[in-house]
């Protein structure tokens, strides 16, 4: 298990969040808010941005450029309690979101929805197979995690992955630490098993953990910065989002002291990082090539049922 270092306890707030919008959208029941508040995950597919709730059995669906209110896919049978602390503890924790490209088993490629895997009961995933225009159909594939969850707990402690990145060679799966128990970390899978188990068994090995890699991201007073989301560049970095959270572990949501944005290697080395300006908890993350500047198209955790999640727009210097 290899460890990256980082000095960054005096992160300077350098990078202007814009506020796009607030995440309103059509309430799944009458005894529900008209909007996302626990966004927790964000791909974009042309002009279509897909959003996870950690508390939702549906995926939020928005046009980017559009002010109306969005719909919810359902992903899942069931319900959750309506009550705040109930749902909480009932959750689903679908933490990240990611598009797969086309490739062998789904030929107009896949949406890819992953759980915390934080605790025994948040082990299932969906796979959402895309039409010929790229939207999802009516196939939602039930993926269990079970199996590469009883591994990954004896790699890391307090387990709570928070982003997924599908390359050519790997699966990369990033562990969010938290402020006494553990450090943030990637772990790396073989993409080709990772992909059929997708298919074949709907069920994800840990036969084909690769590697584990741990980072210290350094720090906003004095609380450690934890990976919240990743996206990979057209260059075939990895793009990764960090938030500072005064929580002791991985099931309790605490203070937000701010959010940060960095730049992996190839060969899994920071080559920088930013930090945004104010206190914004951010867990999703979508990226698009401006000439020499990335467009980065984001959205917020609030953890509190009473208050809207936003989309926010940023840019940051390549």
């Amino acid at each position: 298990m290899r460890l990256y270092n980082l000095s960054m306890s005096k992160l300077k707030e350098t990078i202007q969040l814009r506020k796009v919008r607030q995440l309103d959208i059509e309430p799944t029941a009458d005894s529900r808010p008209k909007y996302v508040y626990a966004a927790s995950g964000l791909a974009r597919i042309d002009d279509q941005l897909y959003i996870v709730a950690d508390d939702e059995l549906h995926l939020a669906i928005f046009e980017e450029n559009s002010s109306i209110p969005g719909k919810w896919l359902r992903l899942a049978s069931g319900s959750l309690p309506v009550d705040y602390d109930q749902r909480k503890k009932a959750k689903p924790d679908l933490e990240s979101i990611t598009y797969i490209e086309p490739y062998e088993y789904a030929s107009n490629g896949a949406l890819l929805v992953v759980p915390s895997m934080s605790r025994k009961t948040r082990i299932n995933g969906m796979l959402l197979l895309l039409d010929e225009n790229k939207r999802p159909t009516d196939q939602v594939l039930p993926i269990d995690f079970t199996a590469i969850r009883q591994t990954l707990t004896d790699l890391v402690e307090e387990l709570n992955i928070e982003g997924v990145v599908v390359t050519a060679e790997t699966v990369k799966l990033f562990h969010r630490g938290s402020k006494d128990k553990s450090k943030s970390a990637v772990i790396d899978t073989d993409a080709k098993q990772f992909l059929k188990d997708l298919h074949d068994t709907h069920a994800i090995r840990p036969d084909f953990i690769i590697d584990t890699t741990e980072y210290e991201l350094g720090a906003i007073a004095d609380v450690p910065l934890q990976f919240t989301d990743a996206v990979q560049l057209s260059d075939r970095r990895i793009l990764f989002l960090a938030t500072s959270e005064n929580s002791t572990n991985a099931f309790d949501d605490g203070a937000s002291f701010g959010s940060a944005v960095g730049i992996l290697s190839r060969l899994g080395e920071v080559e920088k990082m930013e930090r945004f300006v104010g206190q914004e908890k951010l867990e999703g993350v979508s990226v698009r090539s401006k000439g020499k500047e990335l467009e980065l198209l984001l959205v917020s955790d609030t953890d509190n049922q009473d208050q809207p999640a936003n989309l926010f727009k940023a840019f940051i210097s390549l």
